[in-house]
């Protein structure tokens, strides 16, 4: 009877072992996953900002409303000072919803000759992804960085 007792308990502390090890397999997993969902939403962000002029191709001329994407150059990776104001003027919600990052917040960084900022730097703690990029600016090269972020 008790080594009945003893083996049942060595059992349920196997088992407990193993299903706690799998929470946290699944929790790291699911983790992966949004951090892989971010990376790919703001390097898609980045890339339409600098390799487009945006649609309708003249959107910094019309309202919000009217703007389905926001482009800021006239050639790949060569920024547009006017489209560059436009898109640091623009409202927050109105820029989030034209780079279609979904529930997420960003921050651009543009350092060139005119350093030039959108959308809000990550306060607190925060889930967030980074990338770098290079582009030219009234002939000088600039230095671009885009943080997608989610808070906690």
């Amino acid at each position: 009877m008790l080594d009945l007792l003893v083996g049942a308990i060595i059992f349920l502390l196997v088992l407990l072992s193993i299903n706690t090890f799998w929470v946290g397999e699944l929790n790291s997993l699911d983790d992966n996953i949004e951090t892989n969902e971010m990376k790919l939403i703001a390097f898609n962000a980045i890339e339409i900002l600098l390799t487009t002029q945006g649609n309708p191709d003249n959107w910094i001329y019309l309202p919000e409303a009217m703007v389905n994407e926001i482009g800021l150059v006239k050639m790949s990776r060569v920024v547009e000072e006017d489209n560059l104001v436009a898109f640091q003027n623009m409202s927050y919600d109105g820029a989030r919803e034209k780079l279609k990052i979904r529930h997420y917040d960003f921050f651009f960084e543009f350092d060139g000759v005119d350093d030039v900022n959108a959308g809000l730097p990550p306060v607190g703690d925060a889930d967030k992804v980074v990338i770098y990029r290079k582009a030219s600016y009234k002939g000088v090269s600039a230095d671009v960085k885009f943080t997608l972020y989610n808070l906690r």
